[in-house]
């Protein structure tokens, strides 16, 4: 039977990028080692708390870092213009928002996407990701180095967003297939840190 609290995140604010990072993973232990789904996982639950340990070691070093707000779930559904002027008049649904620090944003695969699987529509998605990045830059030149993915930053940031795809999808049910994957992608990034079976 899966308890359907281990699955949510009841985290109080965080102060640090670290400790946001450490909770998360943390959570995603517990819910290793609860979920029959998961059970294929547990023996990189050790490693797992290993990567927490060295998040504490480094913790001054990787919490240098700005924070800003994420809606983290962005795309052209979630965007209102005024169609006379196409200027944005809002952006919807802000339920998964969150201060983070900047290595952990993402754009995600919907992000300035039109929602069709062809390779025009991939090429557009990449076009207005250039665009994204010349308004940034227009804006604050240093936004964007810090957008910029930077070791360890990037790589903590695979093994954050690896975990967390295998812990959400395999109570589910879904993508049993990506999620061997995810799991290869994550222990190599691990290793990059360091950090092996």
């Amino acid at each position: 039977m899966i308890i359907k609290e281990t699955l949510q995140n009841h985290h109080p604010p965080l102060s640090y990028y670290t400790s946001y990072v450490k909770r998360h993973i943390e959570q995603y232990v517990r819910n290793i080692l609860a979920h029959e789904s998961l059970a294929w996982m547990r023996d990189l639950v050790p490693i797992l708390r290993a990567f927490n340990m060295l998040l504490a070691r480094r913790a001054d070093e990787l919490n240098d870092t700005r924070y800003v707000l994420m809606q983290r779930d962005l795309h052209f559904g979630k965007i209102m213009c005024d169609p006379i002027t196409a200027r944005i008049t809002a952006i919807l649904d802000w339920e998964f928002a969150a201060v983070l620090p900047l290595p952990m944003w993402t754009p995600g695969n919907a992000f300035l996407w039109n929602g069709q699987q062809t390779a025009e529509g991939l090429s557009e998605q990449k076009h207005l990701y250039g665009v994204f990045e010349q308004m940034c830059g227009r804006r604050d030149g240093a936004l964007l180095e810090d957008f910029s993915s930077k070791a360890p930053h990037d790589t903590i940031k695979g093994v954050f967003n690896y975990v967390r795809a295998i812990v959400e999808v395999c109570p589910r049910g879904q993508k049993a297939e990506g999620a061997r994957e995810w799991r290869r992608f994550a222990e190599e990034a691990l290793g990059t840190l360091g950090i092996t079976i």
